[in-house]
């Protein structure tokens, strides 16, 4: 008897780690994709590291639209809602809804999470939530790093921006992504 419960113990946990792996394995494509973005994000910032030259709205365009502009296109492409989100935003657009700081927490809290999946609390709205972190690289120091050392376009264009005091490999925020059924 005693040996029938064990085994069916480690058979439940087999099938609840599997069910658990199967889920998040459902959406590596989606995490994989959020990681190409950030890399064309810290690609492109890497290019204003050592310039002499104050950083301009052109650069902003160049540099940090690019990212942005693509999660987009590949959001719609495919039927998802996405945006990049965190409490210390720029854009009052990126300010997280209540789910979303609730993540933002749980990846301050654990620095180790590198995605995060959740099914949706509305019912009248079904579907899956994938969350990814995005962290400061050393190259978006620029914009982000001291408050004093802003561009001047973004000190005039954000006078409300909270988007700076950050230290590379900081949280900044992170993508949130939803995925109706």
């Amino acid at each position: 008897m005693k040996k029938i419960g064990i085994l069916m113990f480690s058979l439940s946990t087999f099938l609840l780690n599997g069910m658990a792996k199967s889920e998040t394995d459902k959406f590596s494509p989606i995490f994989q994709r959020l990681e190409e973005v950030t890399k064309i994000r810290e690609s492109l910032s890497a290019t204003l590291i050592g310039r002499k030259e104050p950083i301009t709205v052109e650069d902003f365009k160049r540099v940090c639209a690019p990212a942005g502009e693509e999660l987009k296109r590949w959001s719609v492409e495919r039927g998802f809602k996405a945006r990049q989100v965190s409490e210390k935003f720029r854009n009052p657009q990126h300010r997280p809804n209540e789910m979303e700081q609730e993540v933002l927490a749980r990846f301050s809290k654990d620095r180790s999470l590198r995605r995060l999946d959740l099914p949706s609390r509305d019912p009248k709205n079904p579907g899956h939530f994938v969350f990814a972190p995005i962290e400061v690289a050393a190259s978006c120091l620029t914009c982000h790093g001291a408050k004093e050392a802003r561009p001047k376009f973004v000190v005039e264009k954000y006078p409300a921006d909270l988007a700076h005091g950050f230290k590379s490999g900081d949280l900044r925020g992170m993508y949130s992504v939803f995925v109706p059924l």
